[in-house]
């Protein structure tokens, strides 16, 4: 993670009272780390979960990110950000049919980034110890090279750092991503899940104005037919707001995280 925690951080650290309500609501202090890698702690009064820091552009950046494919949404998906000239994040599972490849592939040549979610998503696999998390990661991260030519950098774990399931600490989990110079995100906004496109759609657009930098979380596994149906509503709000901003995850990109 220190690859990307460069000199932005300390603007993070600074700036990070910008937070609002929203996201995971879960009334927990958020933490993120500055330039040293030490804590910086926001009280629950302050945020729900941490923003990155403020752009000095005075722009809203955005961040599209999608959890749990490739399936058969997701090639919808990406004629849909093709068709609204727009970039995004997909964070990926390990599979390894030409169809999945293929769709691996489409992702880093439409110029969307390429992300890790675990290989197996298997919580009593991935978060049994430090060695079966390490194995999922190498085991996806070595896939997606083979298939793409992508060493990938950022991950989202399964149910967010903040998850009570993991049998390992999260932190060793984190302190071994920050070793293997792998970043991870969470989310402030989340569209939502099992539910209609309709209320995707205003649990996005009730949620992304209430921060500086918003990362959206939205799912395009093979049940998600709603985020097909909810993503142009989405983005054509987005696009409508002045001064924002839609951006895949990048080096630039401040990682968002939430309570330990």
């Amino acid at each position: 993670m220190r690859e990307t925690l460069n000199h932005l951080e300390k603007e993070r650290a600074l700036q990070a009272k910008e937070i609002g309500e929203g996201g995971q609501g879960s009334g927990k202090s958020a933490i993120s780390k500055n330039k040293q890698n030490r804590p910086v702690v926001m009280e629950p009064s302050d945020a729900a979960s941490l923003t990155g820091t403020v752009p000095k552009d005075g722009k809203h950046h955005v961040y599209l990110t999608f959890d749990d494919g490739p399936s058969v949404q997701t090639g919808k998906v990406l004629d849909i950000l093709k068709q609204y000239k727009v970039k995004a994040t997909f964070f990926v599972v390990g599979r390894e049919d030409a169809k999945s490849i293929a769709l691996y592939q489409r992702i880093v040549d439409e110029g969307h980034t390429l992300a890790m979610h675990s290989y197996s998503h298997d919580y009593a696999k991935l978060y049994v110890s430090l060695d079966s998390f390490q194995e999922d990661l190498h085991r996806l991260q070595n896939l997606l090279f083979d298939k793409t030519g992508v060493w990938c950098k950022y991950y989202r774990f399964p149910g967010g750092s903040s998850n009570t399931a993991s049998k390992v600490s999260m932190k060793d989990l984190e302190a071994y991503l920050d070793r293997e110079g792998v970043a991870y995100f969470d989310w402030n906004v989340y569209g939502g899940d099992g539910i209609s496109a309709e209320v995707i759609v205003k649990n996005v657009t009730a949620n992304v104005d209430k921060y500086k930098e918003s990362v959206i979380l939205l799912h395009d596994a093979a049940d998600k037919r709603a985020t097909v149906s909810a993503l142009p509503g989405i983005i054509e709000y987005l696009q409508s707001q002045k001064d924002t901003e839609i951006l895949p995850i990048t080096e630039k990109s401040c990682p968002l995280i939430h309570t330990s």
